[in-house]
């Protein structure tokens, strides 16, 4: 689902969006987020310099339409931080890095964008919204804040509780959906308790045994990385990497901080199993390959998983695998 955040061109916190953007759409495939910058301020301000509340959720709807997000430094009349509705959400900068950061303004518009991303995609109106928000707060992302501290206690917290997981279920609210949110709401976590993860969105990262002009090598050179290249991935391996640590420390820090992990499973490989089930019990996005006339040999335990499959030595086939994977779960990143 595409979701377009805009914000005024020449707003001092403009770099603040930019980096939720840029954590929200590294660790999840779901949601994909867009900027897109306006040349006014689009909210009049009143003689105490502040945005009518209101008026400002009917001048994005009339202006951005629907699933549109509005980012502004207006201070509400209101006194709130932002509105999250069905069809647009709106967020106010005001405040929030000279009176409440830490947690830093990153994890806290990239906190109401995902609240905004989840009631975008669910049956509700804004009284079923009302009435799921968290009311004291726990540290749910549906938390009501009246009180604006309790929106650190939330960053923080960084969860969907299971009561509000039930009503957006009920809300016919896609399990895909909890998913994603859960991924960033995680991120958004790290960074409130001041551990921020430090991430490469540009990196996929490969597994797999590698010789000189074998298979194995064609296929990386002719097949997987002019595809990830096309998608404007950087095809990376731990042999790439000049840091003085062990070779797994490297892999299992390039796991980490890569946005895909491309791992080619039709040799048997303790490490590159392990390195698998590292990768997936991180939750990472996946591309597993494998030449078809191996797929018999592929342990029972991910056999029913999606493999990419090519015939021996038809590299362009798997550049056309790999393309048509990536196409499904990194759309736009196509150059």
């Amino acid at each position: 689902m595409k979701i377009t955040v805009r914000m005024y061109k020449e707003s001092p916190n403009l770099r603040f969006l930019e980096e939720a953007i840029e954590l929200a759409n590294f660790c999840q495939s779901y949601f994909y987020y867009q900027i897109e910058h306006h040349n006014d301020e689009l909210l009049s301000r009143n003689e105490k310099g502040k945005a009518n509340y209101r008026k400002a959720i009917d001048i994005v709807y009339n202006i951005f339409g629907k699933h549109a997000v509005f980012v502004t430094d207006a201070a509400f009349d209101n006194n709130y931080f932002s509105y999250t509705g069905p069809l647009v959400g709106v967020i106010t900068t005001a405040d929030w890095s000279e009176k409440f950061a830490p947690p830093s303004l990153t994890a806290f518009l990239a906190r109401e964008i995902v609240l905004s991303s989840i009631c975008f995609c669910a049956n509700v109106t804004e009284q079923d919204i009302d009435r799921i928000s968290r009311d004291p707060s726990i540290g749910c992302v549906f938390d009501f804040c009246d009180n604006k501290a309790d929106i650190r206690f939330g960053l923080v917290a960084g969860y969907i509780s299971l009561e509000t997981k039930a009503e957006l279920l009920r809300h016919r609210v896609d399990q895909r959906v909890i998913d994603a949110a859960e991924k960033v709401l995680n991120l958004i976590r790290l960074d409130a308790i001041g551990k921020p993860f430090h991430f490469n969105r540009e990196e996929a990262f490969i597994v797999m045994k590698f010789g000189q002009h074998d298979e194995n090598t064609n296929s990386y050179e002719h097949g997987i990385k002019p595809a990830l290249t096309e998608f404007g991935l950087i095809p990376t391996r731990a042999d790439d990497d000049p840091q003085m640590k062990t070779l797994s420390e490297k892999v299992l820090e390039h796991i980490e901080k890569s946005r895909l992990v491309v791992i080619k499973v039709d040799e048997i490989s303790a490490n590159v199993y392990f390195e698998l089930g590292y990768a997936r019990a991180l939750k990472k996005d996946l591309l597993l390959v494998c030449r078809s006339s191996q797929v018999a040999n592929v342990p029972i335990d991910i056999k029913g998983w999606e493999l990419a499959t090519y015939s021996d030595g038809d590299f362009v086939g798997l550049k056309r695998t790999v393309a048509m994977y990536l196409e499904r779960i990194l759309p736009h990143r196509r150059n």
